[in-house]
């Protein structure tokens, strides 16, 4: 039978405090689930994967539910690699200019890849330096080199700027909280809420007027199987103790 695929719209929030992240955590020697209520100012754009239908008027998901990180099913959605993706319309909420926080849960399939597959990318353009206003990605396991790395890049005063993590950071069919940030002078990529890299970068976020993919490149030439869940941009770089409560 053919993958049902949905049509899903995003959250967007539009104020930017007292925001507040419903997460679960796992008790010992049973499934029961505790409810954990966690409060981060400054969410600017929420995409949750729940399984709600109609969450917002910008954007689009063609994907398939899957279960999320605590087995819930139908609380996040899985893409194949090959033709599924989101899409988020550019509007004011998903650009910064001073300071982001970048953060999606990710569980990646056993795949090759192109080397330097999309997460999350908000494109420059034209397909040349500095290539990306704001970029998550990912190599696959079966990949030549940088097996299982995780890239963070941002367009800063006009140039592309980058960190990598080491190679096996991520790990087939495991759950992984990846949240990047920048606060000026430092771009920072965490790994279920500890540092893994940073880098010192001083400049100012660009703009560009382009849309938000999650999965997919923006001329559709590679798109990123795995399962997503609960993502999110910050107005702000978050502390370590924020980051943490974000991988919980």
């Amino acid at each position: 039978m053919k993958n049902l695929y949905y049509i899903i719209t995003a959250a967007i929030i539009f104020t930017s405090c007292g925001k507040k992240k419903d997460t679960k955590i796992k008790l010992d020697n049973d499934k029961t689930f505790v409810e954990k209520e966690i409060n981060i100012e400054d969410l600017s754009y929420q995409l949750s994967f729940d399984g709600i239908k109609s969450e917002g008027d910008y954007d689009e998901v063609v994907a398939t539910y899957a279960s999320n990180r605590f087995g819930d099913p139908k609380k996040a959605m899985s893409m194949d690699g090959l033709s599924e993706y989101a899409k988020i319309d550019n509007h004011e909420k998903i650009n910064h200019k001073d300071e982001i926080t970048l953060s999606i849960w990710y569980k990646p399939i056993s795949f090759k890849g192109s080397g330097n597959n999309p997460l999350i990318a908000k494109y420059y353009s034209k397909n040349e330096a500095p290539f990306f206003q704001y970029f998550i990605g990912v190599t696959g396991n079966e990949y030549t080199k940088y097996q299982g790395s995780i890239k963070f890049a941002l367009s800063i005063d006009g140039k592309y700027q980058y960190v990598q993590t080491k190679n096996n950071t991520l790990k087939p069919n495991q759950w992984y909280n990846i949240t990047a940030s920048y606060d000026g002078v430092s771009m920072k990529l965490y790994v279920n809420g500890q540092i893994v890299t940073n880098r010192a970068v001083v400049g100012k976020l660009d703009i560009y007027n382009s849309d938000l993919f999650i999965g997919k490149t923006l001329d559709s030439k590679v798109n990123t199987p795995g399962t997503y869940d609960n993502f999110m941009i910050f107005n702000r770089a978050l502390n370590k103790q924020e980051v943490l409560e974000l991988s919980l």
